[in-house]
């Protein structure tokens, strides 16, 4: 979502994340914010583009953690957006991309604009943290992203023994909810208690950083507490 104040916060279809720290973003091109911006000219218009995780569960609380991206926004010419059109298609090729209004453009729905970034704060149960721009582009995606969702609604649904193995790690004041996959990162396991008190979410760390799945499944292994650290067909060879 994309707040501006004096106007309804609206959806941004395409915020992408840009080589030079900006975002670049769709806005619907009959609004009232491509109005502001252009008229804003050199000046820009203060936003926050705000982004939220949700988990690949059903739970009772579903976001997982909110990014806030500040900064201001500015029109980009309609004779450069073909090439950054390209540019970011190569990345992600989203189909609302293609009712962006660009110089080959047919049906047109949005304009594309460009968020240069002030501040950036992520928050989750734990608190909130600034975090530089800097940081933000040399961060890489996890290398369980892809699978994560697939992975959680999987855990939950097939196998809950592996989930009460875990749960067994957390505090004992813990463990009368219900305890859920809530996310998985090469860092650890992270798991939603659910109880009369409210949600509580918990990290399980590996006992080291993993990027591959071998080391994930033996991480997850020694989180469980399982003597076949190498799966039952490693031990017997």
């Amino acid at each position: 979502m994309l707040a501006v104040e004096g106007i309804e916060p609206m959806s941004t279809p395409v915020h992408h994340l840009l080589d030079d720290g900006s975002f670049a973003i769709t806005v619907p091109g009959d609004g009232m914010l491509a109005g502001m911006v252009v008229a804003a000219g050199t000046a820009g218009v203060q936003a926050v583009l705000e982004m939220t995780d949700y988990a690949p569960l059903p739970l009772r609380e579903p976001v997982r953690s909110l990014v806030w991206i500040s900064g201001r926004l500015y029109g980009i010419p309609v004779s450069e957006v073909a090439a950054l059109l390209d540019l970011i298609a190569a990345d992600d090729p989203n189909p609302d991309l293609l009712q962006v209004n660009s110089e080959s453009a047919e049906d047109t729905r949005y304009v594309l604009m460009r968020l240069e970034i002030e501040s950036v704060v992520v928050a989750d149960s734990t608190g909130a943290e600034s975090v530089g721009v800097s940081t933000l582009l040399g961060a890489a995606p996890d290398p369980f992203c892809a699978m994560e969702s697939c992975w959680l609604q999987h855990l939950e649904s097939a196998h809950r023994e592996v989930v009460d193995r875990l749960a067994s790690r957390l505090p004992m004041t813990l463990r009368r909810g219900r305890v859920r996959p809530l996310g998985l990162d090469r860092y650890g396991v992270q798991l939603r208690v659910e109880n009369d008190d409210g949600d509580h979410d918990v990290r399980l760390p590996f006992a080291k950083p993993v990027d591959d799945v071998t080391g994930l499944s033996q991480a997850i292994r020694i989180l469980m507490g399982c003597p076949f650290l190498n799966g039952l067909r490693a031990r017997r060879l």
